[in-house]
């Protein structure tokens, strides 16, 4: 949650669609470095992250 924020905060990001926010994730954005900076992650791995982080209600 500390580098992710609330839901809220999700919402701008999300509504760029779920394939900018995979593509960031696995090519890094910002501050944010490619794949989380888990080198070991698969884009599938990553891919389901993403899609877990935008659909779960936290």
């Amino acid at each position: 949650m500390a580098c992710h924020g609330s839901k809220t905060a999700w919402v701008p990001r999300i509504a760029q669609g779920i394939d900018v926010l995979i593509e960031h994730a696995l090519h890094g954005f910002k501050a944010m470095p490619a794949k989380g900076a888990c080198g070991n992650c698969s884009d599938a791995e990553i891919k389901a992250a993403v899609d877990y982080m935008v659909t779960t209600d936290k």
